[in-house]
């Protein structure tokens, strides 16, 4: 898949989609921010979710244990192809909100 073609405003759109219906939905997140962020022009691309903490949010430890939260799919009909993200990490921004980055792997 060349991401190439891909705005990234149209990349986090779609990756915040799937996110939305693959893992906050399911997950109990009802806040969350996708930014695309692309190191090297095309060779690496990743996108960094903040996830705003409130009363019921998983914490990062407890996200990382969520098995669905491990992979998302990006399908959409523009797509000559699924983008498939793994998460990479998770760190703690504050005491409520977190950052989950997930990496194109295909």
């Amino acid at each position: 898949m060349r991401t190439i073609r891909i705005s990234d405003d149209s990349l986090q759109d779609k990756f915040s989609e799937a996110f939305e219906n693959q893992i906050a939905s399911l997950s109990d997140i009802p806040e969350f921010e996708a930014i695309c962020d692309r190191e090297g022009g095309i060779k690496e691309v990743k996108m960094e979710v903040t996830v705003f903490g409130f009363a019921g949010v998983p914490t990062p430890e407890e996200f990382e244990e969520i098995e669905a939260a491990h992979e998302l799919i990006v399908e959409d009909e523009s797509l000559e192809e699924a983008l498939e993200f793994e998460l990479e990490s998770t760190y703690v921004l504050n005491v409520n909100d977190f950052v989950a980055i997930y990496k194109l792997v295909n």
